[in-house]
């Protein structure tokens, strides 16, 4: 590898690397624990009554399984089921922990090491008759609370950078390919065929001997070839350095609705993103076309006077839909399809649990909600659009 510094970042085993962070991320973890549980009691002082607890994490996973609540949290292979209200059941247990109780445990566990018996106590009286399925059904009407992201934060553009060229008066985007993932029909937007004949022969020959890897193809100045340029059929979405770049991830959405010639609102989505909210220049006001499905962004419908601006969506603000059909969607915001206007939303208690292409033009309702710590839900009935902190049309 070519470069000292290239070679110092080189990660020989990645094994050895997750084993140094381990430890650290835990100590880490314990500190902010500590920190929080030291600040939490000064801001609820004990005046006679102790108001803050916090159990030892090893207890906790004893106790419940002690409990009979263990399957709520892990499955059968001891991995994490993909749920956070996890979180919630862990407080209830050091909130169903007395002190005298963690006393007794604490003895146990003592007397078990001291002797060398095993101290996984997996009989354990429940702090009640009945507790396991009141643990039950109090962790099914949990609801995680998670924060929208409003800032406008991340990458403006993809780091590829590609080159921009006038063919015909329109601008044509190309990109640099390995000679490795070629194939025939690749060889149909090399760049100037003409004027690169001979390279082309070059390439057609190599694909058709099965890409021999110890005998490359040579360019007609006799160097090995490694990339050529394609022609693609992208627009230009940033101009970077005369070149042009993949868009960031959208920073917002901005939702309107308008009736149609059946009285029934249809709901526009407008997508926002972070050079355009970076370049005051180029963009002194809001974007105003709405993704419309199957058609480029100069075809899509413009806002104007007659649609009516609902509110903004970020990633993770909650949403409540109800399909045509009546189907009711509830959950947080992950991602807009840019291609299509559909969305990508997931439940409340996991992040992993993912829908895709929820149509949302046709809509039956629509509906936005702020979710506060607590997980308390509020309907958002309308907001000002703005732009920069200002309000705007």
């Amino acid at each position: 590898m070519k470069g000292r510094k290239k070679r110092n970042y080189l990660l020989k085993d990645a094994s050895i690397l997750e084993e140094k962070f381990r430890p650290r991320n835990l100590n880490d973890t314990r500190y902010a624990t500590r920190l929080l549980a030291d600040e939490l009691r000064r801001m609820y002082p004990e005046d006679g009554i102790r108001r803050i607890f916090s159990r030892p994490g090893p207890l906790t996973d004893r106790l419940r399984r002690g409990w009979g609540i263990q399957h709520l949290k892990k499955g059968p292979d001891g991995s994490r089921v993909e749920d956070d209200r996890h979180h919630a059941l862990d407080a209830l247990v050091v909130a169903a922990t007395s002190e005298s109780a963690l006393q007794r445990l604490t003895r146990a566990f003592q007397d078990a090491e001291r002797i060398g018996a095993h101290r996984d106590f997996s009989r354990l009286d429940p702090p009640w008759p009945g507790f396991v399925e009141d643990a039950r059904s109090a962790l099914m009407t949990v609801f995680v609370s998670r924060a929208e992201r409003r800032r406008a934060r991340g990458e403006g553009h993809a780091a590829t950078i590609r080159r921009i060229e006038r063919v015909d008066g329109i601008p044509v985007v190309y990109e640099r390919k390995s000679i490795d993932a070629l194939t025939l029909n690749d060889l149909d937007r090399v760049k100037d065929p003409e004027r690169n004949a001979k390279l082309m022969e070059a390439l057609r020959a190599w694909l058709a001997d099965g890409k021999p890897k110890d005998r490359r193809p040579l360019s007609p100045k006799g160097d090995p070839i490694a990339k050529v340029r394609l022609k693609t059929s992208k627009k230009p979405d940033v101009l970077v350095r005369d070149g042009a770049a993949d868009r960031g991830e959208m920073v917002r959405v901005d939702v309107f609705r308008k009736k149609n010639h059946r009285n029934t609102w249809e709901f526009y989505l407008v997508p926002i993103y972070p050079h355009q909210v970076a370049d005051t220049a180029d963009w002194p006001k809001p974007p105003s076309r709405a993704i419309q499905g199957g058609s480029t962004e100069d075809q899509w419908p413009e806002i104007d006077q007659s649609y009516e601006f609902c509110w903004s969506m970020y990633p993770l603000s909650y949403l409540e839909l109800v399909k045509a059909d009546g189907e009711i969607i509830g959950g947080y915001l992950r991602s807009v399809d840019r291609n299509t206007g559909a969305l990508t939303m997931s439940p409340d208690r996991s992040k992993q649990e993912i829908r895709k292409g929820i149509g949302a033009r046709t809509l039956k309702t629509f509906r936005k909600y702020s979710v506060d710590r607590l997980g308390r839900r509020f309907e958002v009935a309308r907001e000002t659009r703005t732009w920069h902190g200002v309000a705007c049309t």
